[in-house]
């Protein structure tokens, strides 16, 4: 966690983006693997970012 306050404006232009496909391995749900953080569990997707919850 950051000392960051949350940006609540940036999720919700986030969630306004439009991606034309999302690969069908990159599903909410889905594991991921990240060479800087490890293993971790996709919980959303909000246009172009990822919210991964890192195990």
């Amino acid at each position: 966690m950051t000392d960051k306050p949350t940006d609540y404006a940036a999720i919700i232009r986030a969630t306004e983006t439009k991606i034309p496909l999302i690969p069908e391995w990159l599903k909410t749900g889905s594991t991921i693997y990240s060479s800087e953080y490890g293993i971790g569990k996709i919980t959303a997707i909000l246009g172009k970012r990822l919210i991964v919850d890192f195990l």
